[in-house]
């Protein structure tokens, strides 16, 4: 049981979750169960839900949180199934419940009666902020967000855990890849590829080289990220551990787009959509949906506005549903230029100056700037 734990760990972070990730993490479960070890069950419980969420098998991994918590009797336990719980919910798309959540275990935080025997709860620091930190940019808290994960990378380079390093690393390249900080950007995914090259982690390497090509498409050079990112995400699906699967899918969508492959856009935009789907991972279903608007726009057929002005509708919907103000504004954004390109000013002006007035903060990031200008275009000042 504690061998083929500790090989399942060292896999995980070394080449990724294969498929026989779930026949293994079982043989230890019933091992535990076996022995009555309660603290091998629930390691057996997070590495199966670890596997589930990665792969964005959302409504799967929830049913393993519901018996993770149904084990614990440690309050440190207990927090770590409140954690997987509010990561599970962020993923799902409930980012309130998510939020509250995690907000909670970050106010009681309770330091462990004793050191758990399952080596993957040692990660140095609680992930709680790093989950926390998208969920406030998704709620329209965009400089909360990357100042909460720039801080959980400084604390997870004072405590120098590789693995923690690297997680915090990755989420800090999200969060400022979604803000459109490309400095910040390159600064984190350059930290990332030498640190997960220099542990030899390749199941944070890959990724992170998935998020280079991201950079450099946002940076122009489309044709290189294009082919950086095809060619690691292909590396990903190869390993079955792809995480952040459809921020990565609708960002190829885009870049394809850009290079005037329309039809290839459209059929990886789907591919992401019905992933989200049928696995229930909807948090980012909304900005798939924008980008399969705007790649609907670009391709200037005879029913292309009216496809883009449904889609957009159907995003705006989702994003209200799940209280995403910050993907909201994307979403008012694109459906306001379209109106504006057909000299509906005044059903634009009234869409999007509403939404850009409930934001607090976050105006020098790209999409409020973006959102003002266009603001500014339609008359408001």
């Amino acid at each position: 049981m504690r061998l083929r734990t500790a090989l399942l760990v060292s896999l995980m972070h070394t080449r990724g979750a294969a498929l026989d990730t779930i026949a293994a993490w079982t043989t230890v479960l019933d091992i535990a169960k076996g022995l009555g070890d309660t603290d091998y069950q629930l390691t057996a419980l997070w590495g199966l839900w670890l596997f589930r969420i990665t792969r964005g098998e959302a409504r799967t991994a929830l049913v393993l949180v519901d018996r993770f918590c149904g084990l614990v009797t440690d309050p440190a336990d207990r927090l770590r199934g409140e954690r997987m719980m509010g990561a599970s919910l962020h993923y799902l798309g409930d980012q309130a419940n998510a939020r509250q959540i995690l907000e909670g275990i970050l106010s009681r935080h309770v330091a462990p009666a004793r050191l758990s025997r399952a080596v993957p709860f040692q990660y140095g620091q609680p992930n709680a902020p790093l989950i926390l930190s998208r969920i406030l940019w998704l709620q329209g808290f965009p400089d909360q967000g990357l100042r909460l994960a720039e801080r959980s990378v400084e604390d997870a380079r004072a405590i120098d855990l590789a693995v923690g390093v690297c997680y915090a690393l990755e989420i800090a390249s999200l969060v400022s890849i979604w803000s459109g900080d490309l400095v910040a950007t390159e600064r984190y995914v350059a930290a990332l590829l030498d640190y997960s090259a220099r542990h030899a982690l390749a199941a944070w390497h890959r990724p992170a080289r998935c998020y280079d090509g991201v950079r450099l498409i946002k940076r122009g050079a489309v044709d290189k990220g294009l082919e950086l990112l095809r060619t690691k995400l292909d590396e990903l699906r190869g390993t079955s551990f792809v995480p952040y699967y459809p921020v990565m899918l609708g960002a190829l969508a885009q870049g394809l787009a850009q290079a005037g492959y329309v039809a290839q856009a459209l059929a990886t935009i789907d591919e992401a959509l019905a992933k989200c789907e049928r696995d229930e991972e909807r948090w980012w279903i909304a900005e798939l949906l924008r980008i399969k608007a705007e790649v609907k726009w670009s391709a200037e057929g005879a029913d292309a506005a009216a496809a883009a002005e449904a889609h957009l509708q159907d995003a705006l919907s989702w994003t209200r549903r799940q209280g995403a103000l910050s993907l909201e504004l994307r979403c008012a954004t694109d459906l306001a230029r379209l109106w504006h390109q057909q000299g509906r000013a005044a059903p634009a002006r009234n869409l999007l100056a509403p939404i850009y007035a409930r934001f607090t903060e976050g105006f020098a990031t790209a999409d409020l700037e973006a959102a003002k200008a266009l603001l500014g275009s339609l008359g408001v000042t």
